[in-house]
């Protein structure tokens, strides 16, 4: 009897103690579990917040870029020689067809435009010039259209001198009617005034909207969720659903705000933020176009207002879906079943999350700074482009062809390079000094666009006084390039190192001087003249001679090194020479090699 009880007590103990013991156990197990899902939900969400900034970020950045790029550009044309050529003399056809060929070769050099236009003061497109999807092409003058009524322009026609109108975001319209396939655009038009503050036209450039779209979906593509870009008024500009954009042009009824009218109200006048809804974890980040953009003192008061970019996402909720996706956490809580190895088991996996979070840090680093190398090599190769550019067109105003340009930039080269260990020069043309020589060396006779085509294509000797009209390309260059200069010095970015400009003012100033003073436009003597300048002289010389022109034939090799070794005497730096006689077999291979006749 005795012994039954004491089993029955026994056994009532174990189970007693049992009890006491596993029930705390797996109650504090349980809760232990739920508030690790909690953590791991706010781990998962931080890490998503964290990403979504990120991208915000890049894209933001890449606005920033878009906007200071198009306003360089803006300015550039509307400053440039030729645009002034034409308020002068709008009534000259040849000032026009300059305009033509200056659209053509930005639109084609940059690639990021649709369209850029030159209306008349009363809104008549004068010039027109479409991307045509890679191949840009002047647009007919019969089909050259009226854009009085259009809200661009008129709001261009308020602005004053120095000011450029930015629209909201958009579809081309064109004839009336929106363009299919549609055409995202953003368009910039800045006013033209002439000299009495009147206005004469209106430069419109039509930048490409999904260059800026594409570049937003790239950005976005890894992050889970509705992915979206909402312009100010609720409107969908992107939506992973295309039927649902540009509702406010196409009288849909797709919109963010009829479709979330409460939680737009929360969004539309907020920067940027996280709302938990019903429908989700709602992370939102105002992308601003104007955003620390330098020239946003140019645009317009009511100038392009900020998109909202949205992603709502669901994924991360604490639900059965959830608990299931990440069932697999679990099964070293279920092995370990202590409470001290569950949380150990747990501050492990959340530390790994944190690793995990810092290794996808250095990866977006590590991406920026490769984007950031990429678009300072195409930013460079885009410089080098343009000059290259700028300079051909010069010399399609002349007779020299643009090989020209070519030929000569090599002989600068070569011959820098062989001074670079004289002992008056090392100093002076280091390997750097040399690449800003050779670069800005097409840029020697740029100010040959001012200088008029009679004189420039006269076949005959010109007259003492065409040749002092001609003698101003000299000074016509170097006031271009020192606007430039002035222009770039000003930014507030610009650190005082010299750049290929200062070297490009020097050699269109200096080129046509003499080493004995008896040259133009200073009259300068000896070392007085810039190096770049001297070097010039020789190879501009050189390749005169050697090559055709309208007024005379191509000398021979033999008669155009005879020249320059033996009769130049008191033209050119004796030491230039004597590097030149060194080098002149390559001199010409270059000619050969860039003949007019290739």
């Amino acid at each position: 009897m005795n012994y039954f009880f004491q089993s029955r007590q026994v056994r009532a103990g174990t189970n007693r103690r049992f009890w006491r013991v596993w029930l705390p156990l797996s109650f504090i197990g349980f809760i232990a579990i739920y508030l690790a899902f909690l953590l791991l939900e706010e781990v998962v969400s931080e890490r998503l917040d964290n990403r979504i900034a990120s991208a915000a970020e890049i894209i933001q950045s890449n606005v920033n870029e878009q906007m200071e790029r198009i306003y360089i550009d803006t300015d550039f044309i509307s400053n440039s020689q030729i645009t002034r050529g034409f308020i002068s003399a709008p009534s000259d056809p040849a000032q026009l067809e300059h305009i033509r060929l200056l659209f053509l070769n930005i639109i084609k050099t940059h690639k990021i435009y649709d369209q850029i236009r030159l209306l008349s003061a009363t809104g008549q497109e004068l010039v027109r010039v479409n991307y045509n999807n890679g191949t840009p092409q002047v647009v007919a003058n019969a089909k050259l259209q009226d854009k009085s009524d259009r809200y661009y322009f008129t709001e261009a026609l308020d602005l004053p001198s120095g000011k450029v109108f930015v629209s909201q975001f958009d579809l081309n319209i064109e004839n009336g009617k929106i363009e299919t396939p549609y055409k995202p655009v953003i368009r910039f038009a800045r006013p033209l005034y002439d000299e009495k503050h009147k206005v004469k036209a209106v430069v419109v450039m039509n930048f490409n909207g999904n260059i800026l779209l594409d570049h937003f979906r790239n950005a976005l593509s890894s992050i889970p969720g509705k992915r979206m870009l909402i312009n100010r008024d609720g409107y969908w500009l992107s939506h992973d659903a295309r039927q649902k954009e540009w509702g406010f042009l196409l009288d849909s009824e797709h919109s963010f705000v009829r479709e979330y009218p409460e939680l737009w109200e929360q969004m539309k006048d907020q920067t940027s933020g996280i709302i938990n809804a019903d429908i989700g974890r709602v992370r939102f980040s105002s992308i601003e176009p104007h955003k620390n953009t330098p020239q946003f003192e140019h645009f317009n008061d009511n100038c392009i207002s900020a998109w909202k970019l949205t992603v709502i996402n669901d994924d991360h909720r604490m639900g059965l879906p959830f608990f299931l996706e990440h069932m697999t956490y679990l099964y070293p809580l279920l092995l370990a079943y202590p409470l001290g190895s569950i949380l150990l088991w747990f501050w492990a996996r959340a530390d790994s999350g944190r690793a995990v979070a810092e290794q996808e840090l250095v990866a977006l680093n590590r991406s920026l700074e490769k984007k950031v190398h990429r678009r300072t090599a195409e930013l460079e190769a885009t410089k080098d482009a343009t000059i290259l550019s700028l300079a051909t067109l010069a010399e399609t105003r002349d007779n020299e062809t643009g090989q020209h340009v070519q030929r000569t930039q090599k002989f600068v080269e070569v011959l820098a390079n062989s001074l670079q260990n004289h002992p008056d020069f090392k100093n002076q043309l280091s390997n750097s000094s040399i690449e800003q020589i050779y670069k800005s060396a097409p840029l020697h006779d740029v100010g040959k666009v001012g200088i008029p085509d009679h004189i420039l294509h006269k076949p005959s000797k010109l007259t003492t006084e065409e040749f002092v009209v001609m003698q101003r390309h000299t000074t016509l260059g170097s006031d271009a390039i020192e606007e430039a200069i002035n222009s770039l010095t000003s930014s507030p970015s610009f650190d005082g190192s010299t750049t290929f400009l200062h070297y490009a003012r020097d050699i269109a100033h200096y080129h046509h001087e003499r080493w004995d003073g008896t040259g133009y436009p200073k009259g300068l003597v000896g070392d007085h003249i810039p190096l770049p300048a001297r070097i010039m002289a020789v190879a501009d010389v050189y390749d005169a001679l050697v090559s055709e022109r309208v007024y005379k034939k191509a000398y021979s090799r033999e008669k155009a090194e005879d020249i320059i070794l033996n009769q130049s005497k008191g033209q050119f730096d004796p030491r230039i020479i004597e590097a030149f006689n060194k080098v002149k077999d390559q001199f010409w291979e270059i000619k050969e090699y860039y003949s007019d006749r290739a």
